[in-house]
């Protein structure tokens, strides 16, 4: 609490980006289940926006493209129609994800 307590300190002391701070949001530490990596982009090749979703968060995107392209989805998104609920959860259940998680 002690440490906590002096990096708020340093923290609503600080000027950041020409602002200064004025408050500080402090959060019970929760217990991490699972990290996941999801991005929409715009890709040159399909021209069009894409959905890139993985269960494998927190690594690299490069890397998980390279040491395991099966874990990861890219899918395009219609420049019309945009990402509609129904593909949404096509691409969810393509990439492992079920309805109660």
């Amino acid at each position: 609490a002690e440490g906590a307590e002096l990096a708020a300190e340093l923290l609503l002391s600080a000027t950041i980006h020409g602002a200064d701070s004025v408050g500080v949001l402090i959060e019970q530490k929760l217990s991490i289940v699972g990290e996941y990596y999801l991005s929409i982009t715009f890709d040159g090749w399909h021209r069009a926006p894409v959905i890139i979703l993985s269960q494998m968060g927190g690594v690299d995107v490069e890397e998980l493209a390279t040491e395991h392209p099966d874990k990861m989805i890219l899918r395009p998104v219609d420049s019309i129609f945009g990402l509609q609920e129904w593909k949404a959860r096509e691409i969810a259940a393509e990439a492992g994800f079920r309805e109660d998680r």
